[in-house]
């Protein structure tokens, strides 16, 4: 009976290290998103082509995801290096829990020599009129080359409380971002997940049948 006890109990343990430590993980950025202006920790996302019906020349990319505490986005201006590559800075829609919110970015590249900048967003609320600053917002703006052009490129991540919002109400919840100066396609997304507490409720529950599975078999013998 200690054999089989002992068994399960080291079982229990690893399970724990697997289901529960990517939990924690996912409360702060399940994704491995990190906001400094270097794309690889986007290449694996699943991104939308953003372009006006009938123009195959002016292809955008971009991307949204959401966890338990932020939004995060990502957008290239020009996905094969040509047409209008320059940072568009106004006009993007998110509908988060309900509200709608319009994002503006500001103090941009400009057209000296600089290619990496952390630059300004902020919202504003179309349900109550309101403005945010997004204090805790992170976003970096990236002139990158492609091909014989380039293409400005952005990241950021937005914390729910900088829009007035409880990550409570946002768990499940579909998030989507457009922007009409881009082009028609609309960006959607679930924000938040409980997979991994589920996972590992299931694992505990296996885990302790198991236990009372030996403790019974062990008084059966007796």
């Amino acid at each position: 009976m200690k054999t089989g006890l002992k068994i399960i109990v080291t079982g229990l343990l690893l399970l724990g290290v697997v289901t529960l430590g990517p939990t924690v993980y996912a409360a702060t950025n399940g994704f491995g998103i990190t906001i400094d202006g270097n794309f690889d920790d986007w290449a694996d996302k699943p991104k939308t082509e953003i372009t006006s019906p009938g123009d195959d020349f002016n292809i955008k990319e971009g991307a949204l995801l959401a966890d338990t505490t932020n939004i995060y986005f990502y957008l290239s201006m020009s996905a094969k290096g040509v047409g209008y590559n320059n940072l568009q800075t106004a006009g993007y829609k998110l509908v988060i829990a309900g509200k709608t919110y319009y994002l503006t970015f500001s103090n941009e590249i400009g057209s000296g020599s600089e290619t990496t900048k952390e630059i300004g967003v902020s919202a504003w609320c179309e349900d109550n009129g309101q403005n945010y600053s997004l204090p805790n917002a992170k976003i970096i703006e990236t002139r990158n080359p492609v091909g014989d052009g380039y293409s400005d490129m952005v990241e950021f991540s937005i914390p729910y409380g900088d829009l007035g919002l409880d990550s409570e109400i946002v768990n499940e919840i579909a998030l989507e971002i457009s922007n009409p100066n881009l082009g028609s396609q609309t960006i959607t997304t679930t924000g938040g997940s409980t997979g991994p507490y589920l996972l590992a409720g299931v694992g505990l529950v296996a885990a302790v049948g198991g236990i009372l599975l030996v403790k019974k078999r062990a008084k059966a013998k007796g």
